[in-house]
This record gives C-alpha cells, structure tokens and sequence, in this order.
C-alpha cells in the first residue's frame, strides 16, 4: 500500500489502472505483493533495456544512455570505459563529441 502512496502518478488514473491490472496478472498469490507491481511504483529506476521496450527510444537516444551508464560506471575513466564497451578510445571520444557529452566528469546517475 505504501508503494502506491508513494508515487506521483503522472498518468493518472490510467497509470494505476495499469498498475493494478499488471499486479493481478504476475502475481502468483491471493495478495498483490510489492514485488508485483511495476519498477517505476516501487520506486526502482528502470533499466535502460526497459525503457527502451516501454517506449519508442532511438537508436542513438539508447546509445547515448549506455554510453553514460558506462561512463558513470567506470567513474569517468574514459580507457576503462572503451574496454569496457569493447571499442577503441579514439571511438569513444568521437561517440562523447557526437552526444556532447562532458568527458572530464563522470554522468550523474539517471
């Protein structure tokens, strides 16, 4: 019940429609558990994966995401995060260029 509290519901009634209906279908008991109701309820940042799915999402808007979650993983460190995504330096720095991303700091978390 705190769950559904604590969100803002910016669709509205439609939102907890939606909410509610998902809960019912994935639970497995006679009771809607927290962890039957969708991430942005709980209070979960969704994963870049499920963003993607949820909505229509580019593929550049996507790869400019990862690059950021990558980037802010690896604490800015721009080599290890090239490792990381297993491409070459020079090709991240003109992905970073691309997104203008500030590639002396690590990405804020999402």
């Amino acid at each position: 019940m705190v769950h559904f509290l604590n969100h803002a519901w910016p669709g509205n009634v439609r939102e907890l429609e939606n909410a509610i209906e998902r809960a019912v279908a994935l639970g497995a008991g006679e009771a809607v558990l927290p962890e039957d109701l969708p991430p942005s309820v709980r209070g979960e940042e969704p994963s870049l994966l499920q963003q993607a799915l949820a909505g229509p999402m580019t593929l550049a808007g996507l790869e400019k995401a990862y690059l950021i979650e990558i980037l802010h993983r690896m604490g800015g460190h721009q080599s290890r995060a090239a490792q990381a995504l297993g491409i070459a330096r020079r090709t991240l720095y003109r992905k970073i260029r691309k997104y203008g991303l500030d590639r002396g700091k690590p990405a804020p978390p999402r």
